[in-house]
């Protein structure tokens, strides 16, 4: 997985970072990967984009958690996956 950021980001130890887990597997299994905040103080508004190699994987679906409520979650046929939100 790939998440684009602005090219002037800069980042440090604890700045907000949006996280991916750690999963295995073979040809046809299903795995799940989580995509959280770390570090989070306070963004308020974030799109994502989340990339992966469509050679050797196949997003079946997609779904929120806590860390974004109320996030606008794109189709999951689109390389990258996109996903909106704003802090209401």
């Amino acid at each position: 997985m790939t998440f684009f950021v602005p090219s002037n980001a800069a980042f440090a130890a604890n700045e907000p970072a949006f996280v991916a887990g750690n999963a295995a597997g073979k040809a046809g299994d299903t795995v799940e990967i989580t995509v959280s905040t770390a570090n989070n103080s306070g963004i308020i508004s974030a799109k994502v984009l989340i990339a992966y190699d469509a050679n050797v994987l196949q997003l079946l679906s997609a779904a929120q958690g806590t860390d974004l409520t109320g996030a606008d979650l794109g189709p999951t046929t689109q390389n990258p996956f996109i996903v909106n939100w704003e802090d209401t």
